[in-house]
């Protein structure tokens, strides 16, 4: 598959692949811990759908490279970056908070204040000690701290040099993880966190494929076996196949076109609204079909029928108006500033 267009399609395709194996990881097992019953002929399968999160790092590692290509300057690509997160976000945190407080939480079952509540809006509570409201909130802090490093390095020029920042990022963080692991000490979360050094291989795989698709072929292999060892060294070999398994994906993906990769696509595109809005609200509905007597495979297929259409509309009316509504402002006052 070539040119622009194509190539957001497969993009679109794996994010579809990342988010049917979150929500399906997340509804079947929920069934389990919840009413105590046994799937484990389905749950064993089902339980691979958590590493869409880590397919979902690289693809955002590969767009924000991308986005960063094509941006003239750093607050151009922050308000981006704003535009495409927040406003969804916003909304879902919102929703969110305002079932469990109907509802009850079917997760912790604890209500959250509104001091937990406003310090979800801002994205950043894993750093201000505040928990998610919604558990699956947790990569997105990761996400923007990434942004933030990418801003850093366009505002000193360095975004051209993303072979020389992925080759140093990783090094250190392997010689970090193996000082920790030879000196018995205990990394803080916090550090984990500024730094995404579980993570940030994951991010920096997505950057080194955008590069492969320029043909930089040989920096890219070596920030993957660079990636690879990290994995190894930080997370075991389990980790390292499941980065193998991704990898493979994501070529084999931007080789196919055919009807499986056209309504993943679809999916792919609301993935964002899904991935916010399956969780709580998706346990509050299975919950309440479980008590009204649906069994398991009726109850999870109406539930991701459900939160998909949810999902659509919070893109169609909130995602896409917002991101144009925003930016649209910001090129407005751009210009105006200009002349």
């Amino acid at each position: 598959m070539n040119g622009k267009k194509s190539r957001l399609e497969y993009i679109d395709a794996l994010r579809g692949v990342a988010i049917i194996g979150v929500m399906v990881y997340h509804y079947l097992p929920r069934f389990e811990l919840t009413y105590q019953l046994d799937f484990a002929m389905i749950t064993q399968y089902t339980e691979y759908g958590k590493y869409g999160v880590h397919l979902f790092f690289i693809i955002s590692g590969y767009v924000i490279y991308m986005t960063v290509a094509r941006t003239s300057s750093p607050m151009q690509f922050i308000f981006a970056r704003f535009s495409r997160l927040y406003p969804a976000f916003w909304v879902s945190v919102t929703l969110s908070y305002s079932l469990i407080v109907l509802y009850g939480d079917p997760v912790v079952r604890v209500l959250p204040d509104m001091y937990v509540y406003q310090a979800n809006l801002t994205m950043l509570q894993r750093f201000i000690l505040y928990p998610s409201i919604d558990g699956v909130y947790w990569t997105l802090t990761f996400e923007l701290v990434f942004y933030f490093y990418m801003g850093v390095f366009m505002l000193f020029g360095l975004q051209r040099n993303s072979f020389r920042y992925s080759f140093v990022w990783l090094v250190c963080t392997i010689g970090v993880t193996c000082l920790a692991i030879v000196t018995d000490t205990e990394l803080s979360e916090r550090l984990k966190g500024l730094f995404i050094l579980e993570f940030n291989s994951f991010f920096l795989t997505g950057v080194a494929i955008y590069n492969f698709h320029k043909d930089h072929i040989k920096k890219t292999l070596i920030i993957l076996v660079l990636s690879l060892i990290q994995q190894i060294v930080i997370s075991g070999f389990e980790l390292a196949a499941v980065y193998v398994f991704v990898i493979a994906l994501f070529f084999v993906f931007s080789n196919l076109d055919n009807i499986v990769t056209t309504v993943l696509s679809s999916v792919g595109k609301i993935s964002y609204s899904l991935y916010l809005l399956h969780a709580i609200p998706g346990y509050i509905l299975i919950t309440r079909l479980y008590g009204a007597g649906f069994q398991v495979l009726p109850n999870v297929l109406i539930t991701i029928c459900a939160v998909i259409i949810v999902s659509y509309f919070m893109w169609y009316f909130v995602e896409i108006p917002s991101q144009s509504f925003l930016r649209d402002r910001f090129e407005w006052g751009h210009k105006k500033r200009v002349v």
